[in-house]
């Protein structure tokens, strides 16, 4: 029973690949709030705090239509969503309590659901076109099947990519809100057509992520047609 409970930990918790700017920060912090969290915390508790800041997110950036200063609502819900989604399940493994399948599904079902959330309360706002909102949202999204496929092919869970993981992306959105406050609508006029400078962030950001999504699955298959190479069929002669 042991053996078969270390099993299950092991391919419900590949080895994970965090290599981040504020990696290192991150994770001192998280140690640190083991530490002082009370037993009443629990992994769960966190992952509905993650989820009150998405909540907050999406009404934040709707109510932005009305006054840009909800837009402190959102960035306020996504240093909630941040808070939960890093330590829900890590808390969980440094107290040892892990439950390995449970934990993958609803973290991974929960991202999807927050960052649908988040991108479509971005094209809810005065200052992003809700196509161009919706288009990054696919290219994130291919990005995760890219990192969930890869992780049952590697068993490797890659977190990270050019220095950059969901922190920084949600450091990104902070930062772009508080332009968004400060400066207002911004446009700018490109090969005829006017877009905000909120407009061109995305789209550089959809860029990027279509970018490492078709370089890393190119990547992909080059190696593993190396490493398993095809293989020739030989029918099977007939009995006389």
């Amino acid at each position: 029973m042991g053996k078969k409970k270390e099993s299950l930990k092991e391919k419900a918790n590949p080895q994970r690949i965090n290599n981040t700017i504020l990696g290192g920060a991150e994770t001192r912090f998280i140690h640190w709030f083991e530490k002082i969290a009370p037993d009443w915390v629990s992994p769960d508790l966190m992952t509905f705090v993650g989820m009150i800041g998405t909540f907050s997110i999406l009404i934040g950036y709707a109510l932005s239509r009305v006054h840009p200063a909800w837009l402190w609502l959102a960035s306020f819900g996504f240093f909630l969503n941040w808070f939960g989604d890093s330590t829900d399940g890590n808390l969980a493994r440094l107290r040892h309590i892990e439950r390995p399948r449970y934990g993958y599904f609803l973290d991974h079902c929960l991202d999807t659901i927050t960052m649908l959330m988040v991108f479509i309360g971005v094209g809810l706002t005065p200052f992003v076109d809700m196509y161009i909102a919706l288009f990054t949202l696919i290219a994130y999204l291919m990005m995760n099947v890219y990192v969930y496929v890869n992780t049952q092919v590697h068993k490797k869970f890659q977190l990270s990519f050019a220095m950059l993981g969901p922190t920084e992306g949600r450091l990104m959105f902070v930062i772009a809100n508080t332009v968004m406050i400060f400066a207002g609508m911004v446009n700018v006029t490109l090969i005829g057509i006017e877009f905000s400078i909120y407009d061109l962030f995305f789209l550089a950001w959809m860029i990027f992520l279509f970018w490492l999504f078709f370089s890393n699955v190119i990547r992909g298959i080059v190696k593993l047609y190396k490493e398993e190479p095809p293989l020739r069929y030989h029918r099977p002669k007939k009995r006389a």
